[in-house]
């Protein structure tokens, strides 16, 4: 139970600062407390494209643009939560019967 809260944490974070958000509370991202994983999302991060519109996010794993972060970070976490696991190397965190 905890690794799951854990494994949830970090995909949020991850989501917000995909979308270009401040952390949630404090100052740092709670992946940052994973100092292997911060590279990985930073690599994640130079793999969205900019679009043409000034005001869209583009989704780095299937490419959708959102105009609002907010679905953006909806849209990460309930379609692409095992993928950003997986991405930065954090699938442990989750049980085999729930990925």
């Amino acid at each position: 139970m905890v690794q799951k809260y854990e494994a949830d944490k970090l995909v949020y974070s991850v989501a917000r600062f995909l979308a270009g958000l401040k952390p949630k509370r404090g100052r740092t991202y709670y992946f940052e407390k994973f100092r292997s994983k911060l590279s990985k999302v930073i690599e994640l991060k130079t793999k969205m494209q900019k679009l043409q519109y000034p005001f869209c996010i583009q989704c780095p794993f299937c490419r959708r643009t959102y105009r609002r972060s907010s679905t953006f970070i909806t849209h990460i976490i309930t379609v692409h939560y095992n993928e950003i696991l997986a991405y930065i190397g954090a699938e442990y965190l989750v049980e085999p019967t729930k990925r």
